[in-house]
Formats: C-alpha cells, sequence, structure tokens
C-alpha cells in the first residue's frame, strides 16, 4: 500500500440527505449516508491505492462565544464509530474547527446564530485545506460539495498539480454537466463524479 492518504473534504449541511436533523440519530444517519457514498467514490479514483480516507467534516461548529453548537456536540459523539474500515481503506473522521496547516488553532464564530442562522467562513477553510493538502505530492483530494463556490478554488487548484489523479468534485444531487461551470472544470483535467 502507499503511504499516501485520500482526502475527503465534505461540505457537511450541503451534501446531506435528511436537512432537516431533529436529533442524535438523524445526525448518525446522515453521517453513515455519506461515509458509505465517500467511501464508495474513494475507491474508484483510488488509482494510488492509498489505505487511508481522511474524512474531513466542515460546517458551522462554533459559534461567537468559541462553544460547540449542538449539531457539533452529536457529530462528535458519532465520530468515534465513524472509525472504520470500509472497501479496504481505514476512515480517519474529523470534525473540522481549525486549518489543516494550523490544527488546534480553532477558529470562532463559524456559526452565527444572529438574524438568521447561517455559516461563516466554511467554504474559505475547505478551499484553505484542499491547497494545503494539494501541496502534498501523495494525496488524492475529493471536494464533496454541490455548492458552485468552490469552482474558483478547483479551477485555481487544477493548477498545482495533475487533476486526473489527484483533484475530483464529488457531488451528491448535481450530475456532470449540469452545473454552469462544469465545462470549465472539464477543461481543467478536473473529473466530476456523482455518489
Amino acid at each position: 500500500m502507499s503511504d499516501g492518504v485520500i482526502c475527503a473534504l465534505v461540505d457537511y449541511d450541503n451534501v446531506k440527505q435528511l436537512r432537516r436533523e431533529r436529533n442524535r440519530e438523524d445526525v448518525s444517519v446522515n453521517l453513515f449516508e455519506i461515509l458509505e457514498a465517500v467511501t464508495r467514490c474513494a475507491v474508484a479514483v483510488n488509482v494510488a491505492r492509498n489505505d487511508r480516507l481522511l474524512l474531513r467534516l466542515y460546517g458551522g461548529w462554533i459559534d461567537m462565544a468559541s462553544r460547540e453548537t449542538l449539531l457539533a456536540t452529536w457529530i462528535k459523539s458519532e465520530i468515534p464509530r465513524l472509525r472504520t474500515r470500509r472497501y479496504g481503506i481505514r476512515v480517519a473522521p474529523s470534525l473540522v474547527t481549525s486549518l489543516s496547516i494550523r490544527p488546534g488553532s480553532n477558529l470562532v464564530g463559524t456559526y452565527r446564530s444572529a438574524d438568521e442562522p447561517a455559516q461563516k467562513m466554511v467554504d474559505a477553510m475547505l478551499s484553505a485545506d484542499a491547497f494545503h493538502f494539494l501541496q502534498l505530492g501523495d494525496t488524492v483530494l475529493l471536494v464533496v460539495s454541490d455548492d458552485d463556490d468552490f469552482v474558483p478554488m478547483l479551477v485555481a487548484g487544477s493548477s498545482m498539480r495533475d487533476p486526473r489523479h489527484c483533484l475530483f468534485l464529488v457531488r451528491r444531487s448535481k450530475q456532470p454537466g449540469a452545473a454552469p461551470n462544469d465545462g470549465l472544470l472539464s477543461t481543467c483535467g478536473l473529473r466530476i463524479l456523482t455518489c
């Protein structure tokens, strides 16, 4: 097996199947559905035969007072159950609260409840981590999101390394060719998968 890893950067709120999570059981259903889908995609693109999948979950996990949200608490309680081996790949899940290049330096305010609840900085965190992981020569990167906000990062990232074997956009609900910039992403050599 290779020393490299497959790294899935998951835009959690954007790809979960149950849109409204009322309790820990709903969160568990979403997490295990995401785990199964992403692991299947990882196996499909794993040309280097890496045996480890970093499943990084991005979302609004910390409020302005540095407290974890209830959703973050539910997800963290499920993380140990997500550590598993699927299709020959060891899964190492994590709830992302800091950048990969500065682990332990938690970003405060990724969840804001004023006026209308919203996530903040989440897309930028995922994009910054994508650039960090693309600098590691033995990493296969999956960006898991249906959000077109990641198109600029994917275009820029495709110029850092040959994207055919290391950078993939994984969508949950849109088929390849369905989004306005899919032609551009294809021109850049990026593969778009649906899982």
